[in-house]
């Protein structure tokens, strides 16, 4: 009662700004996590979509392949241009993986860059008949897909805080590749099943 009533508006105010500052603390935590997110996210997209390149480029290496082995003439020079435009994107995904640092991912890079250089080389010399090229093939994908799986988690790209493009991203990078790879093992067999007629 002793206050003036500059002092007493004074008071109130201080109070009012402790009392809003606490709430808009947590809202620009919230909005914070949502932004880092976002930004992991956008550094992460071109990383998951070389790797899906790779997995394509593969998928179509084994397709052609399928036709090389089964003595289709003139589908040789096709699957040389398709199998150096695969190595120059397993080139990209080796720097990619080198500069994540990440041991799980290195695992599963090593052992799939690995199987990708014999797999080459087989259909290359023509040592590998039609079954053992697409069951080379198809055993190769799945670790792409994997890589392409841990690298996605690497970047954030399963955890997106919304709802909707959590889902978007979930149907495009972790489901679709494993719908397309159905897919691209049904069009490989079918061509080496055409190749040997």
């Amino acid at each position: 009662g002793q206050l003036r009533l500059a002092h007493k508006f004074l008071f109130l105010s201080v109070i009012a700004l402790l009392l809003a500052c606490i709430p808009t603390y947590f809202y620009v935590q919230e909005a914070s996590k949502g932004l880092s997110a976002y930004e992991s996210e956008q550094e992460g997209l071109p990383q998951v979509a070389e790797i899906m390149k790779t997995i394509q480029l593969t998928q179509q290496h084994r397709g052609i392949a399928a036709l090389v082995l089964g003595g289709v003439s003139g589908t040789e020079d096709k699957r040389a241009a398709k199998q150096a435009e695969a190595d120059q994107s397993y080139l990209k995904v080796d720097a990619l993986v080198k500069q994540m640092q990440d041991p799980a991912v290195d695992d599963i890079w090593r052992k799939a860059k690995g199987d990708w250089e014999t797999l080459r080389t087989g259909v290359s010399s023509k040592s590998l008949t039609v079954p053992q090229s697409f069951a080379a093939h198809s055993a190769l994908v799945p670790q792409l897909l994997k890589l392409n799986d841990r690298v996605g988690d690497h970047f954030g790209l399963s955890l997106d805080p919304d709802r909707d493009s959590y889902q978007l991203i979930q149907s495009m990078y972790y489901q679709l590749p494993y719908l397309t790879e159905e897919l691209g093992r049904t069009r490989a067999l079918g061509a080496g099943l055409l190749a040997r007629k």
